[in-house]
Protein backbone atom coordinates (compact mmCIF):
# COMPACT_ATOMS: atom_id res chain seq x y z
CA UNK A 1 0.00 0.00 0.00
CA UNK A 2 0.90 3.14 -1.28
CA UNK A 3 1.38 6.41 0.93
CA UNK A 4 -1.73 8.24 -1.10
CA UNK A 5 -3.44 4.94 -0.81
CA UNK A 6 -3.14 5.24 3.16
CA UNK A 7 -4.10 8.79 3.00
CA UNK A 8 -7.17 7.66 1.26
CA UNK A 9 -7.84 5.32 3.85
CA UNK A 10 -7.76 7.27 6.77
CA UNK A 11 -10.06 9.97 4.90
CA UNK A 12 -12.51 7.55 4.01
CA UNK A 13 -12.48 6.34 7.55
CA UNK A 14 -12.21 10.44 9.15
CA UNK A 15 -15.60 10.79 6.99
CA UNK A 16 -17.33 7.58 8.13
CA UNK A 17 -16.41 8.44 12.03
CA UNK A 18 -17.44 12.20 11.58
CA UNK A 19 -21.03 10.55 10.54
CA UNK A 20 -20.82 8.21 13.25
CA UNK A 21 -19.43 10.92 15.85
CA UNK A 22 -22.26 13.51 14.31
CA UNK A 23 -25.03 10.59 14.80
CA UNK A 24 -23.63 9.72 18.56
CA UNK A 25 -23.56 13.25 19.52
CA UNK A 26 -27.59 13.81 18.15
CA UNK A 27 -28.45 10.94 20.70
CA UNK A 28 -26.79 12.61 23.20
CA UNK A 29 -28.70 15.96 22.57
CA UNK A 30 -31.54 14.51 22.13
CA UNK A 31 -30.92 12.06 26.05
CA UNK A 32 -29.39 14.83 27.70
CA UNK A 33 -32.39 17.34 26.29
CA UNK A 34 -34.69 14.45 27.79
CA UNK A 35 -32.97 14.01 31.06
CA UNK A 36 -33.58 18.14 31.70
CA UNK A 37 -37.20 17.86 30.71
CA UNK A 38 -37.50 15.04 33.11
CA UNK A 39 -35.48 16.43 36.11
CA UNK A 40 -37.73 19.73 35.39
CA UNK A 41 -40.76 17.86 35.83
CA UNK A 42 -39.70 15.73 38.94
CA UNK A 43 -38.94 18.97 40.44
CA UNK A 44 -41.91 20.15 39.62
CA UNK A 45 -43.61 17.77 41.06
CA UNK A 46 -41.41 18.11 44.33
CA UNK A 47 -42.58 21.75 44.66
CA UNK A 48 -46.29 20.99 44.10
CA UNK A 49 -46.26 17.86 46.69
CA UNK A 50 -44.15 20.05 49.13
CA UNK A 51 -46.56 22.65 48.77
CA UNK A 52 -49.78 20.40 49.82
CA UNK A 53 -47.75 19.03 52.30
CA UNK A 54 -46.81 22.08 54.41
CA UNK A 55 -50.64 23.07 53.92
CA UNK A 56 -51.25 20.18 55.10
CA UNK A 57 -49.34 20.44 58.12
CA UNK A 58 -50.32 23.75 59.11
CA UNK A 59 -53.12 22.39 59.46
CA UNK A 60 -52.50 19.77 61.25
CA UNK A 61 -50.19 21.73 63.61
CA UNK A 62 -53.20 24.73 63.72
CA UNK A 63 -55.61 21.14 64.75
CA UNK A 64 -52.79 20.74 67.82
CA UNK A 65 -52.45 24.00 69.28
CA UNK A 66 -56.46 24.39 69.19
CA UNK A 67 -56.57 21.05 71.11
CA UNK A 68 -53.64 22.06 73.04
CA UNK A 69 -54.57 25.24 74.52
CA UNK A 70 -58.07 23.87 74.90
CA UNK A 71 -56.60 20.70 76.79
CA UNK A 72 -53.76 23.58 78.95
CA UNK A 73 -56.72 25.69 79.66
CA UNK A 74 -59.10 22.44 80.98
CA UNK A 75 -56.26 21.00 83.36
CA UNK A 76 -55.71 25.02 84.48
CA UNK A 77 -59.02 25.11 85.14
CA UNK A 78 -59.41 21.85 87.22
CA UNK A 79 -56.20 22.42 88.91
CA UNK A 80 -57.95 25.53 90.26
CA UNK A 81 -60.80 24.34 91.29
CA UNK A 82 -59.06 21.50 93.40
CA UNK A 83 -56.62 23.71 94.74
CA UNK A 84 -59.13 25.80 95.90
CA UNK A 85 -61.17 22.98 97.58
CA UNK A 86 -57.75 21.81 99.26
CA UNK A 87 -57.24 25.49 100.77
CA UNK A 88 -61.10 25.40 101.75
CA UNK A 89 -60.45 21.95 103.96
CA UNK A 90 -57.12 23.00 105.48
CA UNK A 91 -59.16 26.26 106.25
CA UNK A 92 -61.85 23.94 108.06
CA UNK A 93 -59.12 22.04 109.58
CA UNK A 94 -57.31 25.03 111.12
CA UNK A 95 -60.51 26.32 112.41
CA UNK A 96 -61.22 23.46 113.67
CA UNK A 97 -58.16 22.33 115.50
CA UNK A 98 -58.17 26.39 116.60
CA UNK A 99 -61.33 25.56 118.61
CA UNK A 100 -60.04 22.61 119.79
CA UNK A 101 -56.93 24.48 120.97
CA UNK A 102 -58.74 26.92 123.04
CA UNK A 103 -61.49 24.54 124.18
CA UNK A 104 -58.05 22.36 126.07
CA UNK A 105 -56.45 25.82 127.20
CA UNK A 106 -60.34 26.93 128.97
CA UNK A 107 -59.95 23.15 130.50
CA UNK A 108 -56.22 23.59 131.63
CA UNK A 109 -57.13 27.00 133.50
CA UNK A 110 -59.90 25.28 134.86
CA UNK A 111 -58.20 21.89 135.70
CA UNK A 112 -57.54 22.63 139.64
CA UNK A 113 -61.44 23.63 139.67
CA UNK A 114 -62.59 20.56 137.81
CA UNK A 115 -60.66 18.36 139.75
CA UNK A 116 -61.92 19.25 142.68
CA UNK A 117 -65.86 19.05 141.42
CA UNK A 118 -64.54 15.46 140.17
CA UNK A 119 -63.14 14.46 143.18
CA UNK A 120 -66.48 15.43 145.13
CA UNK A 121 -68.63 13.92 142.50
CA UNK A 122 -66.59 10.45 143.30
CA UNK A 123 -66.84 10.97 146.80
CA UNK A 124 -70.62 11.31 147.31
CA UNK A 125 -71.09 8.21 145.03
CA UNK A 126 -69.21 6.23 147.41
Amino acid sequence: MSFAEGMEQLADNIRGSFDARVKYLGKNVVETHRLLHDAQKFLGNVRRDRRSMARRLHADLGGFVDNLKESVGSLRNKFGRQQKAFHQECKTAHQAWARTEKALNTRRRNFKGELAKAKQAAGRVH
